[in-house]
């Protein structure tokens, strides 16, 4: 039910909330000795609800999930291209690649911020009702989506 701390788990299982007793282990470590890279470059997140007033492109808002992969000696490549090309495929939001986020709808904006998890090749998801805003012909393709992935 509504309030019963379902998404305050998902928080503290992802480490973007710390636990008030005991700790969280992510492969067998604790999570909250692992550094934010690493814990993102094995598990993704899609919250409910995120939002920015940022004038930022979808295509950009989707690459942003390939940042854990990047580093001064791994700049972004083609090959990052073809995975936020593909995440976007995968959401049925490839027409919305030049669209700005502030000008999506609310089912719109959920297939980006799954997108973009999905960019970042996590080995687990995370998802906090994912088909939130979603109408029925995607949530179905969304959810089918998640279950073909090989994440936990």
């Amino acid at each position: 039910p509504n309030g019963s701390g379902k998404s305050t788990l998902l928080k503290l299982l992802a480490g973007l909330r710390e636990p008030s007793a005991g700790h969280v282990q992510l492969g067998g470590q604790a999570l909250g000795k692992m550094s934010r890279r690493s814990i993102a470059q094995t598990l993704a997140v899609v919250e409910q609800q995120a939002d920015t007033d940022d004038g930022i492109r979808v295509f950009d808002a989707v690459a942003l999930g390939r940042t854990p992969w990047l580093s001064a000696l791994q700049p972004w490549s083609p090959a990052d291209d073809a995975i936020v090309e593909q995440a976007l495929v995968d959401v049925d939001a490839v027409h919305l690649r030049n669209r700005l986020w502030r000008s999506l709808s609310g089912g719109e904006r959920q297939r980006v911020h799954i997108a973009r998890a999905l960019a970042q090749r996590p080995q687990i998801l995370l998802l906090d009702e994912p088909a939130n805003h979603l109408d029925i012909q995607h949530q179905l393709s969304i959810l089918q989506v998640v279950r073909a992935l090989p994440v936990t």
